[in-house]
């Protein structure tokens, strides 16, 4: 959920630098997907090296 926060919380700056910079709307896009793929592929590799059963005695 932290992963997903911070990506949300940092697409609205990255959005309007990135439009700033390039100008075009397709470029903008792509570049956002792979900011939000990022915020979600870091914790899932985190989520993946703990055990399944203390994982969800945490939860």
């Amino acid at each position: 959920m932290i992963g997903i926060g911070i990506t949300e919380f940092l697409l609205i700056p990255c959005n309007v630098i990135i439009h700033n910079v390039i100008g075009t709307e397709l470029v903008n896009a792509v570049v956002l997907i792979l900011l939000a793929l990022i915020g979600v592929f870091i914790p899932a590799k985190k989520a993946a090296k703990k055990d399944l059963a203390t994982a969800l005695e945490a939860a």
